[in-house]
């Protein structure tokens, strides 16, 4: 009797939408709702609405969020933007605050930016050049900066400086590469002005781009255009900052999916539709493993309006972007930025703004995206706010490490142990599109002092065939737990090992 080979498969990497069939087990083109992280494959938790709060919005659609944290408290208040207006999360009432003051002279299409100010404990914002940037101090309604400040379609903080990009002095013409900044930003902005504070114009001219985001690193303020990305120091001399273009050929395309990472450096999509990385003065592309989502899948149109957050705990960079017949954003991209391992989530609403923050100090960090209406947490509960979430992670099509043909006897995985979680087996073979011979499998294991579980998979008979693609689906019954798949074990007999005496389909006798 012929003895069947395994092929022992952990360490999982993730999606690799240019992945070569056949060449790897650990990579994969084809998962959803899962997230692989240190090597393990996880399904996700669901969404539900932030804090249980289920009243909507009626100034739609909620186009941005922003996180202001004060150092004094070492608190974070979260903020929410629609067109006209700014509401603020109350946690004791577990409603929206409005905060606005004046309304605000948004549209849908308003990409807000804002940045904490430093000593100056408040948070300012812009709307894109809608209305004079504003701050919020944490109580009261927000307020336009003292000074008289421009209109001005990007923000920024720096070394004490609030740095307003793309400006205009009366919100009709802009002046798209001019960088205005003030050590002073809630009371001088006028370069001629008697009250002691510094005022100073940059014209970033080394590119005809218009300015879009900007960020810290380290000792310099990064610039990013549509096509170029400059870097601002202090110089030391009666000029006072020095210019740096750096050596890079594209723009940024979506200014809120650029985010500073702590240690890393900065992640954005860039002008082609890649994601790239920002470390010092070197810009490298990030691995083209989700280059078919954001190239092919996402319209050129709704690219501009990716949102994006990290999640700090778990060192994770989320990139929304838009799929083909959906308004906003319903996909998700996350990349592990220290593991390098990306994955993809799908979702049954259309997201316009994300944020990552932490409540206080001693909190976890939390992620919250937002409907035209509604507030959600992500990665809370079972489902997807009454949705069902289809969680899936495909194995490849593989000849399992053997050449020719041959005989898939089983596979055995390995599980963490939960008896509130289930998976269902099933195989492909030669490149059909059909699942067969599904298995359902409790993970609840037998010693209840085992960590892990082992589950065996095993068709009738061996399945003769080239090919061979397996996928699992995992079901959550418990809000607290999550499936954890850690190894992928096949059993392979090669034909040229097999005894006469094992049986061959016909199209394998008739070959």
């Amino acid at each position: 009797m012929p003895v069947a080979r395994t092929q022992y498969v952990n360490n999982f990497r993730g999606i690799n939408e240019r992945l070569v069939l056949g060449t790897s087990l650990t990579e994969t083109t084809s998962l959803d709702n899962v997230i692989v992280r240190d090597g393990v494959v996880r399904g996700r938790f669901g969404i539900s609405k932030f804090d249980s709060i289920s009243t909507a919005e009626r100034d739609t659609p909620i186009i941005g969020h922003a996180a202001f944290y004060r150092a004094t408290t070492q608190t974070t208040s979260l903020l929410r933007f629609s067109p006209t207006k700014v509401k603020v999360w109350n946690a004791t009432t577990h409603v929206w605050d409005d905060i606005t003051g004046t309304a605000l002279n948004g549209v849908a299409a308003t990409r807000p930016q804002s940045v904490n100010g430093g000593e100056n404990d408040f948070l300012a914002f812009t709307n894109e050049g809608k209305d004079r940037p504003r701050k919020y101090t944490g109580t009261g309604n927000t307020a336009v900066l003292g000074g008289t400040p421009p209109y001005a379609k990007s923000i920024g903080y720096w070394k004490g400086f609030l740095a307003l990009g793309n400006t205009s002095a009366a919100g009709t013409t802009f002046l798209p590469l001019n960088l205005v900044l003030s050590d002073d930003p809630d009371n001088v902005w006028e370069v001629c002005s008697t009250a002691d504070g510094t005022v100073v114009t940059l014209v970033l001219n080394e590119s005809p781009g218009e300015i879009l985001a900007m960020d810290v690193q380290g000792e310099a303020l990064l610039v990013y255009k549509s096509d170029a990305i400059i870097e601002i120091r202090l110089s030391g001399n009666a000029t006072r900052f020095s210019r740096y273009k750096l050596d890079f050929p594209l723009g940024i395309m979506a200014p809120l999916s650029l985010q500073s990472i702590p240690n890393f450096g900065h992640i954005f999509l860039a002008s082609d539709r890649n994601l790239y990385v920002t470390q010092g003065r070197r810009v490298t592309p990030l691995p083209p493993k989700v280059q078919k989502s954001l190239r092919e899948v996402m319209t050129v149109a709704k690219a501009p309006f990716c949102r994006s957050s990290i999640d700090v705990d778990k060192e994770e960079y989320h990139l929304y972007y838009q799929r083909v017949g959906s308004s906003f954003m319903d996909g998700e991209i996350i990349f592990n930025y220290r593991t390098g391992e990306f994955s993809r989530e799908l979702y049954p609403v259309e997201f316009n703004a994300a944020q990552g923050f932490r409540a206080s100090a001693t909190t976890a960090w939390r992620l919250v995206a937002s409907t035209s209406t509604l507030t959600y947490e992500i990665g809370l509960g079972t489902d997807d706010d009454g949705t069902t979430v289809s969680r899936f992670y495909d194995f490849d099509w593989s000849k399992l490490g053997m050449p020719g043909d041959g005989w898939l006897t089983g596979v055995e995985l390995v599980f963490t142990r939960n008896r509130d979680l289930r998976v269902r087996v099933s195989v492909g073979l030669d490149k059909s599109s059909k699942f067969l011979y599904s298995k359902v499998f409790t993970l609840q294991g037998g010693d209840p002092d085992e960590v892990d579980v082992k589950v065996q998979w095993h068709p009738p008979s061996p399945l003769f065939g080239s090919w061979f693609r397996f996928r699992v689906e995992m079901y959550h019954d418990s809000s607290t737990n999550v499936v954890e798949l850690k190894e992928f074990n096949p059993e392979f007999i090669p034909v040229t090992q097999a005894s006469e005496t094992l049986d061959k389909p016909m199209n394998a006798l008739s070959a």
